[in-house]
């Protein structure tokens, strides 16, 4: 599973218990177990027990995970700004609707 990917889905937000983000990503707490475990090795991730239920663990993005976040962001932001420079109004209408179809497949 690709850092970013789980990063991705972890959010800006408060604590995500590790139960939804497996299933967000279609793989099993075991294996997402391990890519938090990379990522809390690198500094990116923290874990957090849940006040309310103390075996539900909760991972949230350190300072320097949300600074990886946000510089993938504008990377993603900066190719599309660059695709719409080049191409045709058309190209993007058929871009967008193949992209849609590739989601579609791989829901």
């Amino acid at each position: 599973m690709n850092d970013m990917h789980v990063m991705e889905h972890i959010g800006i937000e408060k604590g995500k218990p590790m139960s939804i983000l497996a299933k967000e990503l279609g793989i099993t707490v075991g294996s997402l177990t391990i890519a938090i475990n990379g990522l809390v090795k690198k500094g990116y991730v923290r874990r957090i027990r849940s006040e309310e239920d103390r075996r539900v663990v909760l991972v949230s993005l350190t300072g320097k995970g949300q600074g990886a976040y946000y510089h993938h962001q504008k990377f993603h932001e900066n190719m599309l700004e660059a695709l719409y420079r080049e191409l045709s109004k058309e190209q993007i209408e058929l871009l967008i609707k193949t992209l849609e179809t590739i989601q579609g497949f791989m829901n």
